[in-house]
C-alpha cells in the first residue's frame, strides 16, 4: 500500500494490544476494544483491562458490535 492510498477498512470491533515498549501511563499494558473507527469520526474505544464497574456487554450496543461479530 502506498502513502497515497488511504486505508479503506474500518478497525471497528478489533482489539489492540499495547506494545510492551509503550511507557505512557494511560495505555501501558492495555488491551483496547475499538468501538468506532472512521475517517469522519476518528477512533473511540475502551480499555478492557482496567476496572470501570461495567461489563463489556453493558458497553456494547448492536450498532457498535453487531451480534454476528460477538458470537
Amino acid at each position: 500500500m502506498s502513502p497515497e492510498d488511504p486505508v479503506q477498512d474500518s478497525l471497528q470491533g478489533t482489539l489492540i494490544l499495547a506494545d510492551p515498549s509503550l511507557k505512557e501511563p494511560t495505555f501501558f499494558q492495555s488491551v483496547l476494544l475499538l468501538t468506532e473507527h472512521s475517517e469522519e469520526k476518528g477512533a473511540l474505544g475502551y480499555i478492557l483491562n482496567r476496572p470501570i464497574g461495567k461489563s463489556v456487554g453493558e458497553l456494547l450496543t448492536e450498532e457498535i458490535l453487531p451480534k454476528a461479530q460477538r458470537d
